[in-house]
């Protein structure tokens, strides 16, 4: 008699894994430096907390791929806790890093939410290490350079700039100016912008409500990770 041979099954092919997201946010005009703004946020299927800071970035969150994420906050409501929604952000596909930069919804009422995200990829290959880079919130007409770099930036729009490492004192020259209604430009600031290898620094501009000839900056300054080394034995 033979025995029964078991019948080999063909494995299925493992799924892909989905690429993941990096995410870090920062406030604009949604509080006071007084208190960040605690929000949370179901990423991978959990409800985790995120606290989003004022005028800084975040500590960052890690999703599996793109798609909406929806932000609520934990409300008592008839003797129960809830999650309501207060802002949302879809996050595109083929981004390996997202910055949610939170506003208020100046339309806020019935239905409405309560928060506007902007979306901006951060990725490195969009914003590099050594380079800088301009978001214009303000209703003015920018422009300047940077070290030898020229650079002009229109309301809502964003402009990456190179930065190459200073020759003395890690300080590259930096000169901001905005167009007046004649057309010319005038000058607002002229200084040295800290540089050193690696360094990204995104320059948040608004307009300054005390003084509506002069912009409001918020710089933020993070670096650019190094690719992690090859597996031992992998393909070089």
């Amino acid at each position: 008699m033979l025995g029964a041979c078991p019948v080999a099954q063909a494995e299925e092919p493992a799924a892909p894994k989905k690429p993941t997201v990096t995410l870090t946010a920062f406030a604009w005009d949604v509080l006071t430096p007084d208190g960040d703004l605690m929000l949370n946020v179901k990423i991978n299927g959990k409800l985790q907390p995120v606290q989003i800071a004022w005028r800084d970035r975040s500590v960052p969150l890690v999703c599996d791929g793109s798609g909406p994420l929806v932000f609520t906050q934990t409300k008592e409501q008839k003797g129960k806790t809830v999650e309501v929604p207060v802002a949302s952000a879809d996050i595109p596909a083929g981004v390996t890093r997202v910055l949610l930069i939170f506003g208020h919804n100046p339309s806020h009422g019935p239905g409405e939410l309560r928060y506007l995200v902007k979306v901006l990829d951060d990725s490195y290959t969009v914003f590099p290490g050594q380079s800088v880079r301009f978001l214009n919130y303000s209703h003015m007409e920018l422009g300047g350079s940077l070290g030898g770099n020229a650079f002009s930036v229109a309301p809502g729009g964003d402009q990456v700039v190179p930065a190459a490492l200073p020759e003395k004192n890690r300080l590259l020259p930096f000169q901001l100016a905005r167009r007046d209604a004649a057309g010319g430009w005038k000058r607002l600031r002229s200084t040295g912008l800290p540089m050193t290898e690696g360094l990204r620094v995104l320059v948040f501009i608004l307009d300054d409500q005390k003084n509506p000839g002069r912009p409001d900056m918020v710089l933020l300054r993070d670096r650019a990770e190094a690719p992690a080394p090859p597996a031992p034995g992998g393909s070089q």
